[in-house]
């Protein structure tokens, strides 16, 4: 019967936990409509900072095309590191190549071209501190100017993107002058129950109880 109990309990505690629901946690700013920068003959980078430990399940960016056929129909990025304000090629921390289907949001971006906004499933987790966000439009073997642009926000407190042309990761990082749009999506690596929560778990052992001097009698 204690065993019973016990699990019960356990049960109870895991089921009352609140869910861990992702939030936004970093927005670099929305799209502004004024430029981009090309993202197949390059790898375009933007740092970000995180003021603590982050689970991060999304990727969010907004680019255009000048052609119907410059998307590769995937999307390649990477997580690197912070080398003295640029992206640490010797510290790629995550990184994958997504097929993401863009969503036509009908406004117009740069050039009167459709602005597509981006959301990329990741499931990584990063410490506090600064990293940088590198995309190219299809895999790295896709080198070529096809004119697919990620577009730029408006200059913020960050550091303006760096790129790297192609041949990749050859230590050639530049600064392109821009800031870009895009936002991250995650939850805290250690979710804390609230006191409403406790409560509920209380009221529920309390009832167990009683249950049991029920039965006992």
């Amino acid at each position: 019967m204690l065993k019973t109990t016990l699990r019960t309990t356990a049960l109870l505690a895991t089921l009352l936990l609140p869910a861990a629901a992702s939030a936004q946690i970093y927005d670099n700013g929305p799209p502004d409509g004024s430029s981009g920068n090309e993202m197949t003959q390059w790898i375009q980078a933007e740092d970000f900072t995180l003021g603590q430990a982050y689970n991060v399940t999304g990727i969010r960016f907004w680019a255009f095309q000048l052609t119907p056929s410059a998307y590769q129909g995937s999307i390649a990025w990477r997580i690197y590191g912070n080398n003295a304000g640029a992206p640490d090629e010797t510290s790629i921390l995550f990184g994958g190549l997504a097929a993401a289907t863009p969503t036509n949001e009908g406004a117009l971006a740069y050039g009167g071209n459709d602005r597509l906004r981006f959301d990329i499933a990741t499931n990584f987790t990063l410490g506090a501190g600064t990293y940088w966000l590198g995309l190219h439009n299809g895999d790295y073997s896709v080198d070529g100017r096809l004119d697919f642009y990620w577009e730029t926000t408006g200059l913020n407190l960050q550091q303006t993107g760096q790129e790297d042309n192609s041949p990749f990761d050859d230590a050639g990082w530049s600064d392109n002058g821009q800031e870009h749009a895009f936002q991250l999506f995650g939850q805290t690596t250690n979710v804390v129950p609230e006191p409403s929560t406790y409560a509920m778990m209380a009221l529920g052992l309390v009832g167990m109880a009683a249950s049991r001097r029920r039965r006992k009698a």
